[in-house]
């Protein structure tokens, strides 16, 4: 969200929820493993905002997340349309693996 303020709030209400989380350590837990559908993030960089047009993330279709935490990998999924005012769009999905 835009503001500052906004994004301070939220940060602070994911802190209170991850200090009631049962598991003390989730990342060797491996119950974060699997895929996961990025509904916030802190990263400006995943959203593409600042890419040229055309390799900008598709906004109204998720972001996933895939987590490996036994290879401590992260690879973002990220959907992209381009050429929309062409055939509907073309749809694709630009794979970042992050370690």
């Amino acid at each position: 969200p835009e503001g500052a303020a906004e994004r301070e709030k939220i940060l602070a209400l994911v802190e209170k929820i991850e200090k009631q989380n049962p598991t003390k350590d989730p990342l060797p837990s491996g119950e974060v493993d699997g895929e996961w559908t990025l509904r916030w993030t802190t990263s400006m960089g995943l959203l593409g905002l600042k890419r040229p047009r055309g390799f900008r993330v598709d906004l109204d279709r998720p972001i996933l997340q895939r987590i490996d935490t036994a290879n401590m990998q992260a690879v973002n999924v990220e959907p992209v349309t381009t050429f929309s005012s062409l055939f509907g769009g073309i749809k694709y999905q630009n794979t970042v693996e992050i370690d």
